[in-house]
């Protein structure tokens, strides 16, 4: 899903061969009748989700985030420029934040360290560990043993700041 699914179909995701661009939000028969693992990227869409309908986009959305992702072998990738865009509902539902400090606004910090899960003078700390352009830390909401919760570039464990 993007607003420019002309420029997905012409190849913007270049390792990707099969992809169905999607202007909305599919019913949730739509994942079910599709074997095996699939990929849903939504990439920097306006969440201003109707309401109206049975059911609704803005129901779709939920259901599909918080219940087809987990039972119906769907990985969901959310990349929007502006944390605070992403509905509630769907921000409490997010497993993992991927954040790039050199491109944040230091302003969010409180609001992303609320979804994160963590307090803001811990975030802002993991963050500072970021000294290179393309640094990131992620944000895992999911405990798994023996494994840091936040991590920079994606495998450096950050322990003891949270």
């Amino acid at each position: 899903m993007s607003p420019n699914n002309e420029a997905v179909r012409d190849g913007e995701y270049g390792i990707i061969d099969d992809i169905t661009c999607l202007d909305h939000w599919p019913e949730l028969k739509y994942w079910e009748e599709r074997p095996g693992r699939k990929c849903l990227i939504v990439d920097d869409i306006g969440w201003g989700l109707s309401k109206r309908g049975s059911p609704s986009q803005f129901e779709l959305a939920d259901r599909t985030v918080g219940h087809i992702s987990s039972h119906n072998s769907l990985t969901i990738l959310i990349a929007q420029q502006t944390h605070t865009m992403i509905p509630p509902n769907i921000r409490r539902l997010l497993s993992h934040l991927f954040l790039f400090p050199k491109r944040l606004d230091l302003s969010t910090v409180p609001q992303i360290a609320k979804t994160a899960m963590m307090e803001p003078k811990a975030l802002k700390t993991c963050l500072g560990f970021c000294e290179q352009p393309h640094d990131f830390i992620v944000v895992e909401n999911i405990v798994v043993p023996h494994r840091s919760r936040v991590r920079k570039n994606g495998w450096q464990n950050i322990r003891g700041t949270l």
